[in-house]
């Protein structure tokens, strides 16, 4: 029994290593990066939601446009017009869109996309078209206005105020 009472007086405590108040290195890695990701999400999210009005106002115009001779030319310009009217409405004031008709319409829509797109091309179509009974436009011509149509959205979404567009979705 000596040889183990010798062995044994040899063992000592355990030592601990010195604790600090502050976590490991890993554990603040783990903190950033999850803060670097919740940052991420939420910058992705604001995207977009900012960007939404012009998927919706695409889709819409896809829609429009897969309807071409199916349905009457009058009911396709009419559709083109109401979306026209909520895109330049994100991308100006109410105040400066909402009343506005005409050659001052064509004009406001050629100001929006920088260049002269409506006014002095397939823009009449927008200006009378929905008005007329039976408007008689080829389809060459009518997607030719989605075109420029299209080439609006993508000029509103340059120039908008952060806002969400209201789309009716045609049946």
């Amino acid at each position: 029994m000596n040889d183990t009472e010798d062995l044994l007086s040899q063992l000592r405590d355990l030592q601990l290593p010195p604790t600090s108040a502050l976590p490991a290195p890993g554990w603040w890695l783990l903190a950033m990066g999850v803060v670097l990701l919740c940052m991420l999400a939420l910058f992705v999210h604001r995207r977009f939601q900012r960007y939404g009005w012009q998927r919706e106002a695409r889709h819409e115009l896809k829609v429009i446009r897969a309807q071409v001779g199916a349905v009457p030319t009058g009911q396709s310009l009419s559709a083109l017009s109401k979306l026209v009217r909520r895109v330049a409405l994100v991308a100006r004031p109410r105040q400066s869109i909402a009343s506005v008709h005409g050659e001052a319409w064509l004009s406001q829509l050629d100001d929006i996309c920088g260049r002269e797109v409506f006014k002095n091309s397939f823009g009449k179509l927008l200006e009378n078209g929905p008005y007329q009974k039976d408007p008689v436009v080829r389809d060459e011509d009518l997607h030719a206005l989605m075109d420029h149509v299209d080439e609006l959205i993508s000029a509103a979404a340059k120039t908008h105020a952060p806002q969400r567009m209201h789309v009716e979705h045609s049946a």
